[in-house]
C-alpha cells in the first residue's frame, strides 16, 4: 500500500506539471540557481512582507545561464516556505539599455518586467557604497513605474519603447546628487547662478534631507572648472512655499514658507512647528516634541531662534497641555541637543497654572532618576512595590551613558523581604553584552507545591558578551567583516534549582538555561570553525520544569570545522560536512524521588537517565573523549521543472571508552573498550511549484482575483546502516542515540492568495493555506521502535478583514486510530474597537483547555481586556493514597482596565493563577509605545500567562 502511494504520487510530481511560477521570457529552468544583483548602489526596504530592492547604474541580475542588465532595476521578492527549503519568487522591473542574455541569444530592449524563481536565494553585491537600508520605501521613478505595473497585475513584457514619463530631474552639487520630483520643472541660466524652478507636488532629496512644498526655487552658483570638465556646481539658496515639511536628520520642519541660504546654514520659517525627538531613557520610548511659532530663525549649523513660542509633548494641533516663552533657543550637535527657554508659563487648556523664568534641558541625555515603578498586591508574595531607578542620572551618566545604560532595581514584597538587582548593558563598535544580577532576602520557608526554600539569601547573576576580533584599524572605520573571528561569552551562577520558579516565570518558560561556556568562531563563506568550552557552576538545571527533563553536559572543550553547500563537479553536486572531537562530561542533578515528585508536580521519577529509556547504570562512565565526523553529498537537479534533490551520507563516532557491564549486578563498572560506530545514509527529496490564477471575485470575502500555488513535495530518509547498539554507547546528546532509521514524508501544500488594499496600492495575501503532510516510519527497529505514523494537518485562513482561524500542528495518530494533538483559534473582530479570541489545544491523555480572551476599546481612551483559561483534562499530580487523576481546573484569569493619554497609558490588571495558587492586583504607568514593557514587573513576580494590551487602541 506504502509503495502504491508513494508510487501515484511520484506520477503525480511529473504528469501535474502545467503551471509553474516562472515567467515566459526565461526559457530555461534556472530556479535551482540563486539569483544574483549587482550594480553600483543598491537599496532595500521591506513593505509588507515582501523584500524590495532598488539597483542602480550598470545593473547585472544573473541566475544560472541567464543574465539581465540595465540602467535601473526594481525588484520585489517574496518568499514561501516549502516543508524544508525556502522557495523565493522576484518580480523586476528594468528600465534604461535593458538586454536579456540567455541560450547565447542576445535581445536588447528598453523595459523589461519579468518573474524569476528560485529554491537558492537572492545574493546581493553593491559595487561602489554597501546596501543601504530603509524603513520606508523609496519612491523613485523606476520603483514608482515597476510598483504600478505589479498593482496592476500585468504579464510578462520586453519592450523597445522608452517609458511614458522620464526620470525625476537630478542635479549634482559638489558631488552630491540632488533628485527633483514635480509636476513641472524648469531650469535656466542668470549669468553664474542656475535656476530651478519646480511647481507642484515637490519633493527634492538631498543625502539624509527630503524636502516636500507646493512649490520650490532653487538657486545654485556655477563656479568654472578645468578644462573638458563640466562646469561645479555649488547648492546656494532654496524658497519653499505651500504645505512645507523638511525632514532634517531628527527634526521634522512644517512651514508656510522657508527660505534658507544653503551655503550660510542660515533661514527663516514662517508659522512653523518643529518636531524633534526625546530619545530614551529620558522616556523609555522616543518621544517627540513640538516646537512652533510664528517666525524661527535659523541662525547657523543647529542653531535656532523662536520668539514668542511654545513647545509641548501634546502630539494635537490645539495642545492640551505647553509652555509659552518669550525666546526659545535650539542648539544641536550630534552629541547634544540642547533647548533653553525664558519666561515659560505652563498652560493646561486656556489655563495659565505655573511660571518658570527659565528652562534647559538636553533632548539627548537622561534627565529621570526613576525610570519604572509599580505597586500592587500577590496572594503568594503581599504587597509589593517596584522600582527602576537610573544611575546614570546621579553619576557616570557624561562618560558612559552614550555607549551602555546601567538600571538598580529596588523592590520590596511584604511576604518574602526586600530585593535589590543591577542590569548593566553596553555596546560599541566591536563589542556589547549586558549583565543582570538579582538578590533577595527570602523570609518564607516554602516555595510553589510547599518545596522547601533552601536558604533565605537567593539570587541570581548573569554576564553575556559579545566580542568581535577585528583589527584597531577596522574597528574606528566602523568596518565589521563578518568573516573575522566572533567571542561569545557567557558566565552565570543561580542560588537554587527553585529561584527561578519562584521569581521569573517569564525567563523560566521561555529562555535557555543559564550556562558559563566561552565559545569562540570563524565564519568565512561557507566554511566554519568553532571551540566551545563548558563548565557549570552548579550542578543542577535552573529551568527544568514540568514539561522539560533535565539534562546536563559539559564540553571541555568542543572543536567544530563546518563545510556547508561546497559546489563540486560544476556545481552538480554539493558537499556539507560537520566534524567534531570533544571532551564530554555528564553533571548529573541528582534529585531524590520525594523532592521531584513535588518539583516536576509528577508522582513518576523523572530524571535525566530517562531521556533515551535507559537505565541508570548504563550511563556510566561520565567522561568520554568522543570524535565525530558526518558527510552528505547531495546532486539537485530538475526534469520537466520538478525538482530533485537525491543525497547520501556517511557518519563516523569513535569513543575513547564504552559501557562494560558487570555481569552479576548489570552494572556500568567503565573503562569499557575504545568503540566505533558507522552510520550509511541515503534519501530523496522531490517536489515541484504549480500555480494558477483564476478571474474569481467576491465583495463579501475581498477577493481580487484567485491564485493557487501547489506545492506537492516527498522526503525519504533512510539510515540502514549502524553499526553499534546505542545501549553500548556512553549518553551524552542525540549524536550518540542515532541508529538505524527510516521514514517517507508525502506532503501538498496549498496556498490561496487574492488581492486587497486601495487601487494601486494592491498587495498579495493569503487567503487560504492549507497543509497536509503524512509521516511514515515503516518498520520496527533501530528509532522507528517508538514512533507510530501520523497525519500531520495545517490550516490558515484569513476569511475576510474581520474573521481569521488558525489550525496548526496537529497531528492524527494512524497507529492507534486517533487525534493526539489538536490546535483551533479562530479570532473575530465584531468592530473596529473590539475583537475576541477564542481556542482549543487537545493533548491526548493529557490536556484539553479553551483559551478566551477579548478587547473592547471605549472611545479610544479607555481599553478593557479579559484573559481566561480553563482545561477540562487536566492531570493532577498523585498522592500517597492516590493515583494520577484527570480533573476540570481553570488555569488562569485576567482583567485589565487601561486608560490611554497624550502619552502615557495606566493599567490596573487582577490576575488570578490557579496553577501557582496566586492571586495578584497591580497598578502602573507607562509611556504610549511601551506596552510591551508592562511585563518587567511581572518577569519578577508574577505568572507568564498575563495578558495586558500590546497596542493602543
Amino acid at each position: 500500500m506504502r509503495f502504491f502511494s508513494i508510487t501515484i504520487f511520484f506520477i503525480f510530481l511529473i504528469l501535474c506539471n502545467k503551471n509553474f511560477t516562472q515567467g515566459a521570457l526565461i526559457t530555461t529552468d534556472v530556479s535551482q540557481h540563486p539569483i544574483f544583483i549587482n550594480a553600483n548602489t543598491i537599496s532595500t526596504w521591506d513593505k509588507n512582507g515582501v523584500k524590495v530592492f532598488l539597483a542602480e547604474g550598470n545593473v547585472k541580475i544573473e541566475q544560472g545561464s541567464a543574465q539581465i542588465l540595465a540602467n535601473s532595476v526594481a525588484a520585489w521578492f517574496t518568499k514561501v516556505d516549502i516543508a524544508q527549503h525556502v522557495e523565493g519568487h522576484m518580480e523586476i522591473y528594468c528600465e534604461g539599455n535593458a538586454s536579456l542574455f540567455q541560450e547565447g541569444i542576445i535581445e536588447n530592449y528598453e523595459q523589461i518586467y519579468l518573474r524569476l524563481v528560485t529554491s537558492a536565494g537572492v545574493v546581493v553585491n553593491p559595487v561602489n557604497v554597501p546596501i543601504k537600508s530603509f524603513e520606508e520605501e523609496q519612491k523613485t521613478e523606476v520603483y514608482l513605474r515597476g510598483k504600478k505595473i505589479r498593482a496592476e497585475g500585468r504579464e510578462e513584457f520586453a519592450a523597445k519603447e522608452e517609458p511614458t514619463v522620464g526620470p525625476p530631474v537630478s542635479i549634482s552639487a559638489e558631488g552630491e546628487p540632488i533628485d527633483i520630483f514635480a509636476d513641472d520643472i524648469d531650469t535656466w541660466m542668470e549669468k553664474d547662478v542656475r535656476v530651478v524652478v519646480a511647481i507642484g507636488n515637490v519633493r527634492i532629496k538631498r543625502g539624509d534631507e527630503t524636502l516636500n512644498a507646493d512649490n520650490v526655487i532653487l538657486h545654485l552658483d556655477q563656479e568654472k572648472s578645468e578644462k573638458d570638465k563640466p562646469p561645479k556646481l555649488i547648492y546656494k539658496e532654496m524658497y519653499a512655499e505651500g504645505n512645507v515639511t523638511l525632514i532634517r536628520e531628527d527634526d521634522l520642519i512644517i512651514a508656510e514658507k522657508v527660505f534658507e541660504n544653503i551655503k550660510e546654514e542660515k533661514g527663516i520659517f514662517v508659522n512653523s512647528t518643529i518636531r524633534s525627538i526625546i530619545r530614551p531613557p529620558i522616556f523609555r520610548v522616543e518621544t517627540p516634541v513640538y516646537i512652533d511659532g510664528a517666525e524661527i530663525k535659523h541662525r547657523g549649523k543647529g542653531q535656532y531662534d523662536i520668539n514668542n513660542g511654545r513647545y509641548s509633548l501634546c502630539s494635537y494641533g490645539h495642545p492640551h497641555f505647553y509652555f509659552k516663552s518669550s525666546r526659545i533657543r535650539i542648539f544641536k550637535t550630534p552629541e547634544h541637543s540642547i533647548a533653553t527657554a525664558k519666561k515659560n508659563i505652563f498652560y493646561a487648556g486656556n489655563l495659565p497654572l505655573i511660571y518658570l523664568p527659565r528652562l534647559s534641558f538636553d533632548l539627548k541625555r537622561r534627565a529621570t532618576l526613576l525610570e519604572d515603578w509599580e505597586t500592587g498586591s500577590t496572594s503568594r508574595f503581599g504587597r509589593f512595590v517596584k522600582t527602576d531607578w537610573d544611575v546614570y542620572s546621579i553619576a557616570f551618566g557624561e562618560k558612559m551613558d552614550d555607549w551602555s545604560d546601567l538600571t538598580l532595581s529596588a523592590d520590596y514584597l511584604s511576604q518574602r523581604g526586600p530585593a535589590l538587582g543591577l542590569d548593566f548593558e553596553y555596546a560599541k563598535t566591536n563589542y556589547s553584552g549586558y549583565m543582570n544580577t538579582y538578590y533577595i532576602r527570602d523570609e518564607k520557608t516554602t516555595d510553589i507545591n510547599s518545596i522547601p526554600v533552601p536558604q533565605k539569601d537567593r539570587g541570581q547573576f548573569l554576564w553575556r558578551h559579545r566580542q568581535l576580533l577585528v583589527d584597531q584599524e577596522k574597528s574606528e572605520k566602523d568596518e565589521l567583516p563578518t568573516n573575522d573571528w566572533r567571542v561569545d561569552i557567557e558566565i552565570s551562577h543561580v542560588s537554587d534549582r527553585s529561584f527561578f520558579r519562584e521569581y521569573f516565570q517569564q525567563e523560566l518558560k521561555t529562555e535557555k538555561d543559564r550556562e558559563t561556556i566561552i565559545y569562540l568562531r570563524k565564519i568565512s563563506d561557507n566554511r566554519g570553525i568553532t571551540l566551545l568550552a563548558e563548565h557549570q557552576l552548579r550542578t543542577y538545571d535552573t529551568l527544568v520544569d514540568s514539561e522539560r527533563l533535565n539534562r546536563k553536559n559539559e564540553s571541555l572543550p568542543e572543536l567544530k570545522y563546518r563545510i556547508i553547500g561546497e559546489p563540486l563537479w560544476k556545481g552538480k553536486l554539493n558537499f556539507t560536512s560537520e566534524t567534531e572531537i570533544a571532551y564530554q562530561n555528564r553533571v548529573f542533578d541528582r534529585i531524590s524521588p520525594e523532592i521531584e515528585e513535588q518539583f516536576l508536580g509528577r508522582g513518576a521519577s523523572l530524571t535525566a537517565e530517562r531521556v533515551f529509556d535507559r537505565v541508570p547504570v548504563r550511563l556510566e562512565p561520565e567522561e568520554t573523549i568522543r570524535f565525530d565526523t558526518d558527510h552528505t553529498l547531495n546532486a539537485p537537479f530538475s526534469i520537466m521543472n520538478v525538482r530533485f534533490n537525491p543525497f547520501i551520507g556517511a557518519r563516523f563516532t569513535g569513543y575513547s571508552e564504552s559501557v562494560r557491564v558487570n555481569p552479576v549486578t548489570q552494572g556500568n563498572e567503565g573503562n569499557g573498550t575504545p568503540r566505533g560506530r558507522i552510520l550509511g545514509s541515503l534519501g530523496l527529496n522531490t517536489s515541484i511549484t504549480l500555480s494558477r490564477t483564476y478571474s474569481i471575485y467576491n465583495k463579501l470575502l475581498n477577493i481580487n482575483r484567485l491564485r493557487h500555488i501547489m506545492i506537492p513535495e516527498l522526503r525519504f530518509n533512510f539510515t540502514p546502516i549502524a553499526t553499534q547498539n546505542p545501549e553500548d554507547l556512553n549518553q551524552f546528546d542525540g549524536i550518540d542515540a542515532l541508529d538505524t532509521y527510516q521514514s517517507i514524508v508525502l506532503s501538498l501544500r496549498n496556498i490561496f492568495q487574492t488581492k486587497r488594499g486601495e487601487t494601486g496600492e494592491e498587495t498579495p495575501v493569503d487567503l487560504l493555506n492549507f497543509d497536509i503532510a503524512f509521516n511514515l516510519f515503516p518498520g520496527n527497529a533501530g528509532l522507528n521502535r517508538k514512533r507510530d505514523d501520523f497525519i500531520e494537518l495545517d490550516i490558515k485562513m484569513k476569511l475576510t478583514d474581520k474573521i481569521s482561524l488558525l489550525s496548526e500542528h496537529n497531528e492524527f495518530n494512524l497507529g492507534k486510530g486517533g487525534v493526539d494533538i489538536l490546535n483551533f483559534g479562530l479570532n473575530y473582530k465584531v468592530m473596529p474597537n473590539w475583537n475576541f479570541f477564542i481556542g482549543n489545544r487537545f493533548i491526548d491523555d493529557f490536556s484539553s483547555s479553551v483559551i478566551f480572551s477579548s478587547a473592547l476599546s471605549l472611545g479610544g481612551k479607555w481599553l478593557l481586556a479579559l484573559n481566561e483559561q480553563y482545561d477540562f483534562k487536566a492531570k493532577q499530580r498523585a498522592s500517597a493514597d492516590k493515583l494520577a487523576r484527570t480533573e476540570s481546573q481553570n488555569l488562569y484569569t485576567s482583567f485589565v482596565v487601561s486608560r490611554f493619554f497624550h502619552d502615557w497609558i495606566v493599567n490596573i490588571a487582577i490576575n488570578k493563577t490557579n496553577t501557582r495558587g496566586d492571586t495578584t492586583t497591580s497598578f502602573d504607568i507607562i509611556p504610549r509605545g511601551a506596552a510591551g514593557q508592562v511585563g518587567g514587573l511581572r518577569s519578577r513576580f508574577q505568572a507568564v500567562s498575563a495578558f495586558l494590551p500590546q497596542q493602543e487602541p
